[in-house]
């Protein structure tokens, strides 16, 4: 077959490929939901878990191993072709640095917009008088001679009190409460590692080259869609939006592998350039999710704590095999 069929070929495959392995976590997690028995429940949260520790490792490793000399390399790239000489200053580490505190900036004025508007709505003035709850008002003139309306005023009071305080808790008390934004950020930043993956498979001048880097991504790629799935899974996002994620995760490396195949030529200096400054963002995001989100919510756990370790370490190791056993 052609060169240039067989990449059109691949863009569908690629994404039929990326989309099943996106949904089956999903699909698995559904079914764990209505298990009724309770110990299968538990030895099927408890795979989720140890698998959910798995693919922490697996962000890390891709973070800091692939990623991060990627970034590093193409934009030392641009910067010779621009200015003839790469500078001695890390700027590939300053944006990773960079793409964190971003994402950390992000989520913290989103949790300050929540926590202030949960404030206001709970402390608005009841229209019957300063303090006075309306769902009690008037519950003194059913009291009897001994107080018990009093007492159950009172203590619905009490309830209601400590509801509002418990649902200001649960606005920052829970690690994964903020799965959402972290989510997102998460289907964003593998998105556009991927669109880049999808640009280096199009750019392969001929078919051996481009079946051994279509293989090599595949397998870097499996591994990332089910820990995206996963991820999707344990967030709080709905049904609608974790559908759009997976899509839109999974159609990125067509388009990456289109752009290419379209556009480009070969790598210029400033596509270069650009690859280097956005993977090097994406690396912050990366370690922000591995440290801000997988993490805390497995290891707060006290269940099966030397088993997630191992699986993070596995994670880590599967990487680092896959990185040196086939061509980048």
């Amino acid at each position: 077959m052609e060169l240039r069929p067989l990449k059109y070929l691949m863009v569908a495959v690629f994404f039929v490929f990326t989309a099943t392995l996106v949904f089956l976590p999903l699909s698995l997690s559904d079914r764990i939901r209505h298990v009724r028995d309770p110990r299968r429940r538990h030895t099927y949260q408890t795979v989720v878990s140890l698998t959910s520790c798995f693919g922490g490792g697996v962000f890390l490793a891709t973070c800091l191993l692939h990623l991060l000399p990627e970034a590093r390399s193409q934009f030392s790239k641009g910067i010779v072709e621009h200015w003839g000489n790469a500078p001695d200053f890390p700027f590939v580490e300053f944006l990773c640095i960079g793409g964190l505190l971003l994402v950390l900036v992000i989520e913290q004025v989103t949790l300050f917009w929540k926590e202030t508007h949960a404030r206001l709505t709970y402390s608005a003035p009841s229209p019957f008088g300063r303090d006075t709850p309306v769902v009690n008002y008037g519950s003194l003139q059913h009291s009897d001679s001994h107080g018990d309306g009093l007492v159950r005023g009172v203590a619905d009071d009490v309830e209601d009190a400590e509801a509002e305080e418990r649902n200001m808790e649960s606005i920052h008390g829970d690690p994964n409460s903020h799965s959402s934004l972290r989510s997102i950020v998460l289907v964003m930043s593998l998105s556009l590692h991927s669109i880049f993956e999808g640009i280096a498979i199009g750019l392969q001048p001929n078919v051996q080259l481009l079946l051994q880097i279509l293989a090599a991504v595949s397998i870097h790629k499996s591994i990332l869609a089910v820990t995206l799935g996963l991820n999707l899974a344990h967030s709080r996002l709905g049904r609608c939006s974790i559908v759009a994620s997976a899509l839109a995760f999974s159609l990125m490396a067509p388009l990456g592998m289109v752009f290419a195949i379209l556009l480009m030529q070969g790598d210029t200096g400033d596509a270069a350039l650009l690859n280097g400054i956005l993977q090097g963002l994406a690396c912050g995001t990366f370690l922000y999710v591995t440290f801000f989100e997988v993490l805390p919510h497995e290891m707060s756990h006290t269940h099966n704590r030397l088993p997630k370790v191992l699986c993070m370490v596995l994670g880590v190791g599967a990487i680092t095999m896959l990185l040196l056993s086939l061509p980048h």
